[in-house]
Order: structure tokens, then C-alpha cells, then sequence
């Protein structure tokens, strides 16, 4: 009986140690820790503005491409939120909103483990006939640090697509 419980008494105490070594590796070392994250990888909030206008968004008028979560805040904004454990592209569209195109929003997702957050604005103008792209996105590079990037970019309205890319 006594062996058993010496035994039961080690065996706790080798996943102790094991336990609290991975806690201090995800704390230590970010790398380890963005590698084993098992929230939404990518996730953002998307504002639009037509003639300084708040525009509301509509759940049924967001689409997604790959697998993700939409959630309507009070104020007319969108959290846009992926899983994103995979390299590659992760789309979503802005339907319906006042133009005659579809708004799509690219999020490249460089590394399988990478975690990123965006915060866009769309500025529609159409006395200027623009559209334009204002905000920011952030990752995580290669040594674990957080980056930020700034989103800035302008299109007219007659252009055939209406297109943002980020995470490149």
C-alpha cells in the first residue's frame, strides 16, 4: 500500500514539474506560446461610414470564406473572428452596403501559428467617389514580438473590384 501511494505521489509530482515548465514556456518564450494558442487566431472589428454616416452592418449581410464567428456590437460595428490555424488566405465580404460591388477584405495569414488583430474602417465617399481603407493590423513575428502595420488605402468607386489585402 505504501509503494502505491509513493508512486501516486510521484507520478503527481513529475506532472507538476511537467505542467509548470509548460506554463513558464508559454510565458518565457512567446514563440511556444503562439504555437500552442487554441483561441481565435484571427480576429478584428470593422467599422463603415457612408458621407460621414454610420452604417450599420447587418450579420446576414457579412459573409465568410472559411470557417469564423461575426458578432454585431450595438454601435453598427462587426468583430470578425477566424480560427485560422492554417497558412494561407482568409476572406470575408461586405454585402449589400451602399455600392453597387461587394466589399472584400483579405487577411493573409503568413504562418499557420501567426495570431493577428485588425481594426478597419470603410470611409465611403460619394461625392468624391472613393472609397477608402483606414486602420490597422497586427502579427506576430518570427522571434514572438507583436507588429503593427497601417491600413491606408483609397479607391474610386468605378474601379471593378473593391478589394483590401493585409498580412502580407
Amino acid at each position: 500500500m505504501e509503494v502505491l501511494i509513493i508512486k501516486k505521489t510521484n507520478v503527481l509530482l513529475i506532472i507538476g514539474i511537467l505542467l509548470t515548465l509548460f506554463i513558464l514556456s508559454c510565458i518565457i518564450y512567446k514563440p511556444f506560446y503562439y504555437r500552442v494558442y487554441i483561441g481565435y487566431r484571427i480576429k478584428g472589428n470593422i467599422s463603415v461610414t457612408v458621407d460621414n454616416e454610420v452604417y450599420l452592418l447587418e450579420k446576414d449581410k457579412i459573409s465568410l470564406s472559411d470557417s469564423g464567428k461575426i458578432s454585431i456590437n450595438d454601435n453598427g460595428t462587426a468583430d470578425i473572428l477566424f480560427h485560422a490555424g492554417k497558412y494561407g488566405n482568409y476572406e470575408f465580404n461586405l454585402l449589400g452596403i451602399p455600392t453597387e460591388k461587394t466589399v472584400t477584405v483579405n487577411c493573409f495569414q503568413h504562418n499557420w501559428w501567426n495570431v493577428q488583430k485588425f481594426e478597419i474602417n470603410v470611409r465611403i465617399d460619394t461625392s468624391a467617389n472613393t472609397i477608402h481603407y483606414t486602420g490597422y493590423y497586427s502579427y506576430i513575428s518570427d522571434s514572438g514580438n507583436k507588429t503593427y502595420e497601417k491600413i491606408d488605402k483609397t479607391q474610386s468607386l468605378n474601379e471593378s473590384k473593391h478589394e483590401l489585402l493585409f498580412g502580407i
